[in-house]
C-alpha cells in the first residue's frame, strides 16, 4: 500500500491527474462519478479514493472522516499558502499617493514570481481531490483554490477551465441530468437564476458549508476584466446583481468587481460610488482607508471636488498609515480651498501649518510644506512660496522623494524672477535622476550649464560694480573698508589679526618664555585649563596644522575646502558679499598647503583705482552682459531678460563697439516677442552706428537666424509646420524637439507651440497643453498668439465644467429647408426662357466652353469628373463653390467650414447657404 501511494503522488507531480480532472473535457468527473487514471502496470489494479466514489454507499461516518481530512489537511494548508503568496505581494507593493493608485494593492506580476509555492498549492489541491471520495463536501472548494492559484500564477486559460468546470459540474441537477441555467426549465416560482441556492437558517449554516460555485462565477467575471472582455464581465455582473438567489455573503466581492469594472472602463464617478460602498463595511481598517483614498481620486477625476475633498479627509481619519494620512489631509484641504474659492486658500494653508506642528507628522513635514508652497503659488504669493519651498528642502530627510521636486520648483521660481545665482544653486542641489517626470528633468538638466554661466556672469557684474563704487572713495576710506573685510575673512578661518597693524598673530612666538613643552599628564604641572594657557593652545594648534594642514573653522570642512579651491580665482568686490566668499590663498605664505592665502595687499590690488584697472573691470562687465544676453536669446529663448541686458549695456556703454552685438541680439529678441517696431529700431541703430560690422551685414542680408544655417533651419521648420497641419503630430513633435535642441528657438516658435498645445488638448493631455501655452505666453507676451493662448488656457482649465455643461445641454435643432444638391456628373439643365414682350428677338449670349472639368472635393484627394461639353451660365440659377484642402488634418476642414459660416452670417445674414463636405 505504501508503494502504491508513492506512485500516486509521483503521478500527481507529473500533472497526469490534474490534466485528467481539470483540463480535459470528456474525462471530467462530477462528484460521485468514476474517473480513469493511467497508472503503472504494477498498480493498475489498485484504486485511488476518487475512483471508489461510486463503489459503496457514502455513509455519515465516512462523510465525516472524508470531510475532516480534506478540509483540515488539504484545503486548509492550500488556502493558507495561497494567502501567504498574496500577503507577500502586498508587502512588496508600495503605493505612490502623489499619483493615481492602481485598483489593487498588489500586482499579478508579484504573485507570479512565487510560481513554486503556487505549484505547491495546485499539487495539494489535486492530491486532495484524487485521494478522497468525490462525494465529500470540500471537492468544489479544492477546485476553487486550484483556479485561484492558476489565476495568481497568470495561467488565465487554465484558471478559466477550472472555474468553468465548477460552474458545470456543481450546478443544480435533475436526476443526474444538467439543467440549462437561466432558462424556463430552471424557472422556480417565476424566478430566473444562474446562482446556486444556499441554505438559510442558523442550524443549516452551521452543519453545512456554502457551495463554491457562486464564488467561482465572480472569479469568472474577474478573469473577463483582466482579459479586457468588458462586455462579458458587465453581462455576468449584471446577472449576478439581479439574481434573487445570489448569497448575501458574496455581496462585498460583487461590489468590488463592479467597482473594478467601472475603474477599468474609465467611469470614475460610478467607480467612486462603488468604492465608498465597498469601504463602508470592510473589516480591515487599512484596506478600508485605501479604498476611500482611491474613491476620492475617482471623485476628483470625475470633477466632483467637494465629494473628493470629504472622501480624502475620511481616508485620512481612518488609516493608521502616516503617509496616507498626510496625503489624505493635504489633498482634502487643497480641494476644499479649490471648491470654496481663493478666499479660503489662507484657511487651507493655516490648516496645513497646524498639521506640520503635530509630532506624528514631523517625518513628513517636507510633503506638507511642499503642498503649502503649491497653495501659495495658486494664490500668486511667490515670496511665501519661496519660503515654503526653502523650509521643505530644509526639513526633508535625505531619502525624501519630495526634496528633488522642491529644489527644482525653487530653481524655476528663481529663474522666473531672474535670480540666476539662486537658480543655479538650486539646480546644483536637484537630483535629476530621481525625478519621475523625465521630460521636465531632461529639460532643466540641459539648461543647467547655461544657467550656471548666467550666475557666474551675474557675480562678475555685481563684484565689479562694487569694486568700482569702492574705488570712488578716498584712499584712507578704501583702506579702512578693506581692512574690515580682510579681518572678517580671516575671522572665518579662525585666524586672529592685530587691531592696529592688521598683521597676523603668530601663536607659536607670541609667548616665547612659555614656549617650553608641558606634560599635561604630570601631577606637578600647572593647573591652568588648556584653553586658558596660550602656550598649550599655540603648541596644539601647530601640531594640528603640521599633521592636518590649515583648515577653516566651519562645519563640513571637507566641502568648504573644495569650495575654497574652486573659488580661488574669484575677485573680491562687494564688501557685504565678500563675507560669504572663500578667500584666496597666497602660495608665498602658505606653500605647505599649495593654496593661495588672501592678503591685505591682494585685496587692495583688486580695486580699480587706476585707468588700466578700471578698463579691465569694465571689460569684464561688458563680456558678462553680452554673454548673458546671448545665452538668454539663443540657448534659453528667454527674451525679456535678454532685452533687459541690452538696455543695461546701452546705458553703461552707449558708444562702445560691443554695442553692435547687443543691438544684433536685441533685434532678434524684439522680433521673437512680436515687437516689430523695436526690432526695426534696433536694426536701424545698428546700420547707422556700425554700417560695416559683420552683424549689420548678416541682418541686411535678411539672415533671420543668429546662426549660420538659416536656410536649413527654415526648411526644417517648414517641414515640421506642414506635418502639424497634416495631423502628423507625433512625427512633427519628434522633429521639433530635435530641431529645438539643435537650433534653439526662432520666429516659428509661437505658431508651433500653439499648434502643439492643440494636439495635447486633442489627446486630453491638459497638463502638457497648459504648460505649452504658458511657455508661449511667458516667452512671447506681446505676440498676437499670446491673447489666444490666454483664452485657450482659460478654456482648458475649465474643460471638465464645459464638458459637463455641454453634455447636459439640450439643443433643439431647427428644421432646415431641403436644398437640392448639385451633381456635376450630369449635364447642366437648359436655362429657362420666357416669351419676350417686345417683338424684337432675344439676345442669346454664347455659352463659354469650360477649360477644365469641375472637381469633387474629397479628403486629401482631388477627383476629376467627366461633364457635359456645353455649359450654360444663368444668373438666376444657384451657384456653387468647391474648395480643395490637401494634406491637412480633418480639424482644419471643420475650421474652414466654420470660417465660411461666420463670414456669410455677417455679410449675408438674410440668406441661407448649404455646406457639403465630402
Amino acid at each position: 500500500m505504501k508503494g502504491f501511494l508513492e506512485t500516486a503522488y509521483r503521478l500527481l507531480s507529473q500533472g497526469l491527474c490534474l490534466l485528467t480532472l481539470c483540463i480535459g473535457t470528456q474525462a471530467l468527473a462530477q462528484p460521485g462519478s468514476e474517473i480513469e487514471i493511467k497508472k503503472p502496470k504494477k498498480y493498475e489494479n489498485r484504486k485511488l479514493g476518487a475512483e471508489k466514489s461510486n463503489d459503496k454507499k457514502f455513509t455519515a461516518p465516512k462523510r465525516f472522516m472524508q470531510n475532516t481530512v480534506t478540509h483540515y489537511n488539504y484545503y486548509f494548508n492550500a488556502k493558507t499558502r495561497l494567502y501567504e503568496v498574496i500577503d507577500r505581494a502586498k508587502q512588496s507593493y508600495k503605493d505612490d499617493f502623489t499619483q493615481p493608485l492602481s485598483f489593487y494593492n498588489y500586482t499579478l506580476e508579484a504573485t507570479a514570481q512565487s510560481a513554486g509555492e503556487l505549484d505547491s498549492v495546485i499539487y495539494k489541491c489535486t492530491a486532495g481531490i484524487v485521494l478522497h471520495n468525490l462525494n465529500n463536501d470540500w471537492i468544489d472548494d479544492m477546485y476553487l483554490i486550484m483556479g485561484k492559484a492558476y489565476f495568481y500564477r497568470k495561467n488565465y486559460d487554465s484558471a478559466a477551465n477550472v472555474f468553468q468546470y465548477i460552474n458545470y459540474a456543481f450546478a443544480p441537477k435533475d436526476g443526474g441530468y444538467d439543467i440549462p441555467l437561466g432558462s424556463n426549465i430552471s424557472n422556480t416560482n417565476g424566478l430566473f437564476t444562474i446562482a446556486t441556492k444556499e441554505k438559510k437558517g442558523l442550524w443549516k449554516k452551521i452543519t453545512s458549508k456554502p457551495p463554491a460555485r457562486n464564488e467561482a462565477l465572480l472569479w469568472m467575471a474577474r478573469l473577463y476584466l483582466i482579459n479586457g472582455q468588458l462586455a462579458e464581465a458587465a453581462s455576468l455582473l449584471e446577472l449576478l446583481k439581479k439574481d434573487p438567489q445570489f448569497p448575501e455573503r458574496l455581496q462585498p466581492q460583487l461590489t468590488e468587481l463592479e467597482a473594478f469594472y467601472y475603474f477599468t472602463n474609465s467611469t470614475p464617478d460610478s467607480a467612486a460610488v462603488k468604492l465608498v460602498a465597498l469601504a463602508s463595511n470592510h473589516p480591515v481598517k487599512e484596506e478600508k482607508a485605501r479604498w476611500l483614498y482611491l474613491a476620492a481620486q475617482q471623485f476628483q477625476k470625475a470633477g466632483k471636488l467637494a465629494l473628493a475633498s470629504d472622501t480624502y479627509l475620511k481616508a485620512a481619519n481612518t488609516t493608521l498609515n502616516p503617509v496616507l494620512e498626510v496625503y489624505g489631509n493635504l489633498n482634502g484641504l487643497k480641494l476644499a480651498a479649490n471648491t470654496e474659492g481663493k478666499n479660503n486658500l489662507a484657511t487651507a494653508i493655516q490648516n496645513l501649518q497646524k498639521l506640520a506642528k503635530k509630532e506624528r507628522y514631523l517625518q513628513h513635514n517636507d510633503i506638507i510644506y511642499y503642498a503649502i508652497a503649491q497653495l501659495y503659488e495658486k494664490a500668486e504669493s511667490f515670496t511665501n512660496q519661496q519660503k515654503a519651498l526653502e523650509t521643505c528642502v530644509a526639513v526633508a530627510l535625505p531619502t525624501s522623494e519630495v526634496k528633488p521636486v522642491a529644489w527644482l520648483d525653487l530653481a524655476k521660481l528663481h529663474y522666473k524672477n531672474e535670480r540666476w545665482v539662486a537658480a543655479a544653486n538650486a539646480l546644483d542641489s536637484t537630483q535629476f535622476d530621481v525625478l519621475k517626470d523625465s521630460t521636465t528633468a531632461r529639460y532643466w538638466s540641459n539648461r543647467k550649464a547655461d544657467i550656471k554661466i548666467l550666475a557666474t556672469n551675474s557675480r562678475t557684474i555685481s563684484e565689479q560694480d562694487s569694486l568700482q563704487v569702492l574705488a570712488k572713495l578716498s584712499a584712507d576710506s578704501i583702506k579702512l573698508v578693506v581692512k574690515k573685510i580682510f579681518k572678517e575673512l580671516k575671522k572665518k578661518e579662525g585666524i586672529k589679526i592685530e587691531e592696529e597693524t592688521g598683521a597676523f598673530i603668530n601663536p607659536a612666538t607670541a609667548n616665547t618664555a612659555a614656549a617650553s613643552s608641558v606634560n599635561l599628564f604630570d601631577n606637578n604641572a600647572k593647573g591652568d585649563w588648556y584653553f586658558n594657557n596660550s602656550n598649550l593652545k599655540s603648541q596644539g594648534a601647530n601640531e594640528f596644522k603640521n599633521y592636518w594642514g590649515k583648515r577653516s573653522n566651519v562645519d563640513n570642512w571637507r566641502r568648504q575646502d573644495a569650495v575654497d579651491k574652486a573659488m580661488a580665482q574669484t575677485n573680491f568686490t562687494d564688501p557685504d558679499a565678500m563675507m560669504d566668499v572663500a578667500p584666496q590663498r597666497d602660495t608665498k605664505t602658505d606653500k605647505g598647503n599649495g593654496a593661495q592665502a588672501a592678503t591685505l595687499e591682494g585685496l587692495l590690488e583688486n580695486i580699480p583705482t587706476t585707468p588700466a584697472k578700471l578698463f579691465k573691470s569694465n571689460t569684464a562687465i561688458q563680456q558678462a552682459i553680452l554673454e548673458n544676453q546671448k545665452i538668454l536669446s539663443v540657448n534659453l529663448a528667454n527674451y525679456p531678460p535678454a532685452i533687459g541686458y541690452y538696455y543695461d549695456y546701452k546705458r553703461r556703454y552707449p558708444g562702445d563697439s560691443g554695442l553692435r552685438k547687443a543691438l544684433f541680439y536685441a533685434h532678434y529678441d524684439f522680433k521673437q516677442i512680436g515687437n516689430v517696431e523695436r526690432a526695426d529700431s534696433a536694426l536701424r541703430a545698428l546700420q547707422q552706428q556700425f554700417p560695416l560690422a559683420v552683424e549689420t551685414k548678416q541682418l541686411t542680408q535678411k539672415n533671420i537666424s543668429v546662426t549660420d544655417s538659416s536656410k536649413d533651419i527654415a526648411a526644417n521648420y517648414a517641414t515640421i509646420y506642414n506635418n502639424l497641419l497634416a495631423g502628423k503630430f507625433e512625427e512633427a513633435l519628434a522633429a521639433k524637439k530635435q530641431a529645438d535642441a539643435k537650433y534653439g528657438n526662432h520666429f516659428w516658435t509661437p505658431q508651433l507651440l500653439y499648434i502643439e498645445s492643440i494636439y495635447y488638448v486633442k489627446k486630453e493631455q491638459d497638463a502638457q497643453a497648459l504648460e505649452t501655452l504658458r511657455t508661449l505666453v511667458s516667452k512671447f507676451p506681446t505676440h498676437a498668439l499670446a491673447t489666444k493662448a490666454n483664452t485657450m488656457i482659460d478654456v482648458v482649465s475649465r474643460r471638465k465644467d464645459i464638458v459637463n455643461y455641454l453634455t447636459q445641454l439640450q439643443v433643439e435643432k431647427p428644421v432646415e429647408e431641403n436644398t437640392p444638391i448639385v451633381d456635376f456628373s450630369q449635364p447642366a439643365p437648359a436655362p429657362k426662357t420666357t416669351t419676350p414682350v417686345a417683338a424684337a428677338p432675344a439676345v442669346v449670349k454664347p455659352a463659354p466652353t469650360p477649360t477644365t472639368a469641375p472637381i469633387v472635393v474629397k479628403k486629401d484627394t482631388v477627383v476629376a469628373v467627366k461633364v457635359a461639353k456645353q455649359f450654360s451660365y444663368a444668373i438666376t440659377d444657384s451657384q456653387y463653390i468647391a474648395i480643395v484642402l490637401t494634406n491637412v488634418d480633418p480639424v482644419y476642414v471643420n475650421e474652414t467650414k466654420n470660417a465660411f459660416t461666420r463670414f456669410n452670417r455677417e455679410r449675408f445674414y438674410n440668406q441661407k447657404f448649404n455646406y457639403i463636405a465630402t
